[in-house]
């Protein structure tokens, strides 16, 4: 999968109230669903078109996607739609089709966003502090990596915001999501999934929420972020809290034709 340099833009707002081009991290709204995910990276999809990632759970397949104030305990706060970031046109299953549904045994979890045309587009940057945070706080994302065990990673939801230094506890794996998540009731496998261990980094806050789903993950370099993966959701691990990503080379081998937007 070769990155493609993005171009130098600006944009107001924060997560919750954004404008194009969009930054990775933003709060998105699914009206089919009436339930908020996140954002995730910006991409050249099979098509060439700009998108951002998100997982494929936030969505049905041809369904918008609003810029939201959603929050999973409390509904939302402002307008539930506000600018409309664009369309789910790719989702992904271990065959690389686009009609591999995320709740399909074994299927991959993530999808596209469709921006070109629709709103203005992508930039390759992600939010980075507090849920609040402006767009003086953002990140350049600078290339991909496959995060080994003990690789201290960044999980960005929209709703918990940024959280780093969590320890990578297992990579490569497929888990058994059900019964964790919001949105995966029912669901078996999701594979090429990556593992942290939620408070390695000695805080209390959990790393990943409801509504986190489809966020980027990266690890720290160079004043950037290196993209690892996207938010799937939180639940166990060894008997542990712990978060689990949809890892970067998962991406890459299920569908190389897209293409990470870099700085």
């Amino acid at each position: 999968m070769a990155a493609q340099t993005a171009p130098v833009g600006t944009v107001s707002g924060d997560r919750y109230n954004d404008s194009p081009p969009w930054w990775g991290g933003e709060q998105i709204f699914d009206p089919t669903s009436s339930e908020g995910c996140s954002d995730g990276f910006a991409v050249l999809d099979p098509n060439g078109d700009e998108a951002m990632m998100t997982a494929d759970h936030c969505g049905p397949l041809y369904s918008y996607e609003f810029i939201s104030s959603w929050q999973y305990t409390g509904g939302c706060y402002g307008p539930c739609q506000e600018e409309e970031v664009g369309q789910i046109t790719w989702e992904w299953g271990p065959d690389g089709s686009n009609t591999c549904e995320w709740s399909e045994l074994g299927c991959s979890d993530f999808a596209t966003i469709q921006t070109q045309g629709i709103t203005g587009g992508a930039q390759a940057d992600v939010y980075s502090g507090g849920p609040g945070s402006s767009v003086n706080t953002g990140l350049p994302v600078l290339g991909d990596t496959f995060p080994g065990n003990g690789t201290e990673m960044t999980f960005d939801g929209a709703v918990s915001g940024q959280q780093a230094d969590e320890l990578v506890e297992n990579n490569w794996t497929c888990q058994d999501l059900s019964g964790y998540s919001v949105g995966y009731a029912g669901v078996d496998m999701i594979c090429g999934v990556g593992v942290i261990e939620n408070g390695s980094n000695g805080s209390s806050v959990s790393a990943c929420a409801p509504g986190d789903s489809g966020g980027p993950t990266y690890v720290r370099e160079d004043g950037g972020a290196v993209a690892a993966g996207i938010v799937l959701g939180e639940g166990t691990y060894n008997y542990l809290p712990a978060c689990y990503f949809q890892e970067w080379i998962a991406i890459e081998q299920t569908a190389p034709s897209i293409q990470l937007l870099t700085r």
